[in-house]
């Protein structure tokens, strides 16, 4: 759910942003110049689950998957 623990999405965007930055300086673009351009966030796949319950019955458990796209360029 959007906001519930954002300390877990925090670490999981400095990992983009990480990624990002290795990207570029493999690319050989300069980091001080770099600008993020646009950043798009998407709905991903829905993994689907079952937790067990009583009396041999079971509740659906689904984890919404998010995509994020972060575009960088050298200004």
């Amino acid at each position: 759910m959007s906001g519930r623990y954002p300390q877990k999405t925090v670490k999981e965007f400095i990992k983009v942003l990480d990624n990002l930055e290795s990207n570029a300086e493999y690319k050989g673009m300069d980091l001080d110049r770099l600008r993020i351009v646009n950043a798009t966030v998407h709905k991903g796949t829905i993994v689907k689950r079952f937790t067990p319950r009583a009396m041999g019955r079971a509740s659906p458990k689904n984890n919404v998957l998010t995509h994020v796209e972060l575009v960088a360029q050298e200004v």
